[in-house]
């Protein structure tokens, strides 16, 4: 049980950095997109920082590839693949490569079990439930973003800036799942090796009553 729970640890120590990386490259977005919202701003310039989204959007994508021990950690069930690659035509700036659910679940030693993982569409590109993008969707704030930065469009522009801020506001929440699970397989472990102990404590003992016999 200890191996399997420090096993976990490592793949969601691995997550929890990439969104920590993820949420800061929104904040940059957002700050690039106060920049471009300026009335003293080109196009030139606009467009300059069209292409600095365009690589918070490359970065976004990076972040959802993440692998620990030659697995995607953000493809739930279908490990062996990426979730996401770019893909500047459509809404969203990506491919959808696969759609897996992550229902993978740890059973700490009292036989409580919690989930320890999501997956990039729940993190990235999270959908309505009739499979359109929503309001807090990541990879669809940030493309926004740079289409609206590449076209010279203030009034997108300005919906953008709210649009990043709300998926931002999302990705913290994701960034607080992966704390949440760490504390849990922290206690986990902790309640594991409680019980080893009592377990080699009582081997001990039963041994030392044997040679006494």
């Amino acid at each position: 049980v200890i191996s399997n729970l420090g096993q976990v640890s490592g793949a969601v120590n691995t997550a929890e950095s990439a969104l920590e990386s993820a949420t800061q490259a929104l904040q940059q977005a957002g700050t690039l997109a106060a920049q471009g919202a300026s009335s003293t701003v080109s196009a030139s310039e606009r467009t300059a920082l069209s292409s600095q989204v365009q690589q918070i959007l490359a970065g976004l994508v990076s972040a959802s590839q993440t692998t620990y021990n030659g697995s995607y950690v953000f493809s739930g069930d279908a490990g062996s693949s990426p979730s996401y690659q770019l893909d500047a035509n459509n809404p969203n700036g990506v491919d959808r490569l696969i759609v897996a659910p992550a229902t993978q679940k740890i059973q700490d030693a009292t036989g409580v079990t919690f989930a320890d993982s999501k997956t990039a569409q729940d993190i990235f590109d999270h959908r309505n439930a009739d499979d359109s993008l929503a309001s807090d969707n990541v990879f669809a704030a940030v493309n926004n973003l740079r289409v609206a930065l590449a076209n010279n469009d203030q009034t997108g522009i300005n919906n953008a800036i709210a649009s990043v801020k709300t998926a931002s506001d999302y990705l913290s929440q994701q960034l607080a799942f992966y704390g949440g699970v760490q504390n849990q397989i922290t206690q986990a472990t902790s309640v594991a090796q409680k019980f080893q102990l009592q377990y080699q404590t009582s081997i001990s003992s039963e041994r030392d009553t044997d040679m006494a016999s």
